[in-house]
């Protein structure tokens, strides 16, 4: 915009200040989309804690969601990770589960708060295995 200004009379001359005008328009509502559409898929992507699983919902691309359960006897080991400053900063990083299952390892991105995470997970998990015991069949 700045260069535009400057150069208004030169720039004039070879294209209408119209087609600018229309160019710059298109610019800002395809970075409005843009920016809702990172948006839409930010606030999509899901973790559920409950009871008896965990379940992981990841918003791939604006019509691509992967659904990932998991469930809480299969857990061996969970792992928090929180690398470099803004991720310190911010407090968000890495969630690793490891499991007993077909999938070796759970592994859930941009989480916040990962250390209180895997803290509630493994009381969940001992709480889990606590009712079990008592309640399975002999």
């Amino acid at each position: 915009m700045y260069y535009l200004g400057v150069f208004e009379e030169q720039i004039g001359a070879v294209v209408p200040l119209v087609y600018i005008n229309i160019a710059g328009f298109l610019l800002i509502v395809i970075l409005a989309f843009l920016f809702m559409a990172f948006l839409w898929i930010w606030r999509r992507n899901k973790l559920i804690i409950t009871d008896e699983h965990i379940v992981d919902i990841d918003q791939l691309g604006l019509f691509n969601r992967k659904v990932s359960t998991l469930q809480l006897e299969n857990i061996q080991d969970v792992t928090a990770k929180v690398s470099g400053p803004m991720q310190t900063i911010f407090q968000y990083g890495t969630l690793l589960i490891q499991t007993a299952g077909e999938r070796e390892n759970f592994v859930i991105d941009y989480v916040a708060e990962p250390y209180e995470l895997k803290l509630y997970i493994l009381e969940v998990r001992k709480k889990y295995r606590h009712e079990n015991e008592y309640h399975s069949p002999l």
